[in-house]
């Protein structure tokens, strides 16, 4: 079944390998502003919440390779990390309330009464909203121990998909695919 499903899916993947390389492309048209742009993008994709995040790890690795990827993606996330706490610190749950479901914000505000940086640690090793990021913020727990809970947690899913990012730019298209249904067979676990 596997093996058909391979042979099925070989023609839709490379199609979106083609594609990935056309964004690839695309963003290295900015030459050396190119890594700029993307950590200025992946530090907006924090700040402004509805922006899907999961993907850019995996792009990150597609395009700029495992090393500089992985690196660009903590400067994007340490700054828009900063940002949301200092956000959220400064102008607090008023400001907050115009830009998030209010019951959603009291909803998790109620979860994470935490203080501990070993919490938010493990709380960020789950792929929760990036309300959460604002929402630590309008604790008490002190940046110098809140900004790296942050990192490490939300760095072990990033690790993983500049991984997986990476493999798919230099592997071929079978593999890839291999690679992919592998993955989805072991997250259905």
């Amino acid at each position: 079944a596997t093996t058909l499903l391979v042979w099925w899916l070989n023609a839709p993947v490379a199609a979106l390998l083609r594609a990935a390389g056309d964004v690839r492309t695309w963003l290295m048209s900015y030459g050396p502003l190119a890594p700029i742009m993307y950590v200025l993008f992946y530090a907006a994709q924090i700040l402004v919440a509805p922006l899907p995040g999961n993907f850019l790890a995996f792009f990150a690795g597609y395009v700029f390779g495992f090393w500089d990827g992985l690196f660009l993606s903590l400067v994007g996330l340490t700054i828009g990390a900063s940002l949301a706490v200092f956000i959220a610190r400064r102008y607090g749950r008023p400001l907050l309330e115009r830009f998030f479901d209010r019951n959603e914000l009291v909803r998790w505000e109620r979860k994470l009464r935490l203080r501990s940086p070993l919490i938010w640690f493990v709380l960020f090793l789950f792929p929760v909203p990036d309300l959460v990021i604002y929402v630590a913020g309008l604790g008490t727990t002190p940046l110098r121990w809140l900004l790296p809970a942050i990192l490490l947690g939300r760095g072990i899913g990033i690790f993983i998909g500049i991984s997986i990012g990476n493999a798919t730019a230099q592997w071929p298209a079978e593999w890839v695919l291999v690679q992919w249904v592998l993955l989805l067979l072991l997250g259905g676990l």
